[in-house]
């Protein structure tokens, strides 16, 4: 029989949701290389700036302490880093599957690439299983990590070239600050065109040269002449099939996620094997989920007016035929209200709000 199962998928048309969750937790996973010998993982959690100051000297590949590449997450604006060390025995593999029992909302993965580049296969397969599988929902950011997925934000390696006030940068301390701002900003806002003010220059590529990049799900800097901006917001995704067009948008699929996970985390800590399956519970399931659309609308997260959630009939109907109901004479209500053992189906529609990217604007003189 197995575990009592909540089988929410995202669909163009549907998706639930309940509680607001917390945003901006990066987790930063690597191989401690003075860790030779099998040990348990070591995990800190910085939520102030002097945290990072204060942990013990990691190299997370030779001669370079991790340090560095933490202050730049960090000038993003994030809630909390989570860092965890690993040892050397430990495979990419078997660290993913370790990162199920952390609470981020983002993974940087440079740590995990740069030690063995031939494993992001292991890191894109981790952070589907994470999330498809196991509901986590979260996003792993990385340098060349193509993923075709909306859960994987691939930083442009190419289009990497930029300096700060102290000199040029490192390609991982320049995705770490890609990274960290990503990460630290709030649901109601896109990455597109945030300007990263510390980065005085990047180098400049022609527009074509950067369009056929985003197209690519890849996410790249640009120069405006004044400042050094990210882009566009883009998600890894870019053989869409059955997803929404918005799920190429890194704004609208954390907005999806985070419903999503909210959803899930709920019912799996109030609902499940705690509350009756009658239709009256069933109802004030949809109730309290209607309220959660609500208040995402009005923090401008979900379009006003375009999202609700009701019993799926259709799928109830078919669970009673197939376990011997005769559902001919029964009238829709009846379907509604009849027992489905410990059954939930239910059916709802979703729509996230995007921000303000594209214009036309046409002057008549």
């Amino acid at each position: 029989m197995g575990r009592p199962n909540i089988n929410i998928a995202f669909q163009k048309s549907a998706t639930t949701g309940i509680q607001q969750g917390t945003n901006g937790i990066i987790c930063v996973p690597f191989v401690n290389q003075s860790f030779t010998t099998s040990q348990a993982t070591v995990k800190h959690r910085i939520t102030l700036a002097s945290d990072i100051d204060a942990l013990p000297t990691y190299t997370y590949k030779a001669s370079t302490d991790i340090k560095a590449l933490l202050k730049e997450i960090w000038k993003g604006g994030v809630k909390e880093i989570v860092v965890l060390v690993f040892d050397k025995l430990k495979t990419k593999s078997a660290i993913m599957t370790e990162l199920q029992n952390h609470n981020f909302d983002f993974m940087y993965a440079d740590c995990l690439v740069i030690d063995t580049p031939a494993s992001t296969s292991d890191i894109i397969a981790g952070t589907k299983d994470l999330n498809d599988t196991l509901g986590k929902m979260i996003f792993t950011i990385g340098q060349g990590i193509e993923g075709d997925h909306e859960s994987i934000l691939n930083i442009e390696i190419a289009l990497l070239n930029a300096t700060n006030g102290s000199g040029a940068m490192t390609k991982e301390n320049l995705t770490a600050r890609i990274s960290g701002e990503i990460a630290g900003l709030p649901l109601n806002l896109a990455p597109t065109y945030r300007v990263l003010s510390d980065i005085v220059d990047c180098t400049n590529f022609s527009g074509t040269t950067i369009d056929t990049a985003i197209d690519e799900g890849k996410i790249t800097l640009m120069n405006d002449g004044s400042k050094v901006k990210i882009a566009r917001g883009v998600t890894s995704l870019v053989t869409l099939g059955t997803k929404p067009t918005g799920f190429k948008k890194i704004k609208v699929a954390r907005i999806y996620y985070k419903v999503k996970r909210d959803i899930m985390q709920t019912i799996n800590d109030y609902y499940v094997g705690k509350v009756d399956n009658s239709y009256m519970d069933k109802l004030n399931l949809i109730t309290a989920i209607q309220g959660y659309f609500e208040t995402l609308e009005s923090s401008k997260l979900l379009d006003t007016g375009k999202n609700s959630i009701d019993i799926n009939v259709t799928n109830q109907r078919n669970y009673l035929i197939a376990q011997g109901t005769t559902v001919t004479a029964m009238t829709e209500q009846d379907i509604r209200e009849a027992n489905t053992d410990d059954k939930v189906f239910l059916i709802g529609k979703c729509k996230a709000l995007d921000s303000m990217e594209d214009f036309e604007i046409i002057f008549n003189i």
